[in-house]
């Protein structure tokens, strides 16, 4: 299964805005007819989420600088 499926709808949509399309979180909240607010903490949400799914399968990518 993809890793992105892991995350909740509201949550792979503000991340493919915002980190694949590169949009400003102004228009990715519009488009989800949310708060600026609400899609930074869906992109939060979703960063731990991918992150920890990469270090369960793929350890030898997983970021070594942060703190878990």
């Amino acid at each position: 299964a993809l890793l992105s499926e892991s995350l909740g709808r509201k949550q792979r949509a503000a991340f493919v805005l915002r980190e694949s399309e590169g949009l400003p979180t102004s228009e990715v909240a519009e488009i989800l007819e949310t708060t600026e607010s609400a899609v930074r903490n869906h992109i939060l949400h979703a960063r731990r989420t991918l992150r920890e799914g990469i270090k369960a399968r793929f350890p030898e990518y997983a970021p070594k600088s942060r703190k878990d």
